[in-house]
C-alpha cells in the first residue's frame, strides 16, 4: 500500500535486491524518524504547502 514494491521495480537490479532486504526495517525506521523529531521539518513543509494550496 505504500508503493515500496513499485519503487523497488524501478531501481537497478543491484539496488533493488538491497532495498528489498532492508524493507522489513522500514516501519521501525519511520517510527524512529517520527519520534525523534527528524521528520518534523519535512512534515511542516508538506503541510504548509498543502494548506496554502487549499487555503486552509
Amino acid at each position: 500500500l505504500d508503493g515500496s514494491k513499485i519503487l523497488a521495480t524501478l531501481l537497478p537490479d543491484k539496488y533493488m535486491y538491497k532495498f528489498l532486504e532492508l524493507e522489513r526495517f522500514g516501519f521501525i525506521l519511520v517510527m524512529i524518524f517520527v519520534l525523534s523529531g527528524l521528520f518534523t521539518p519535512i512534515y511542516s513543509l508538506v503541510t504548509g504547502i498543502f494548506f496554502r494550496i487549499f487555503n486552509i
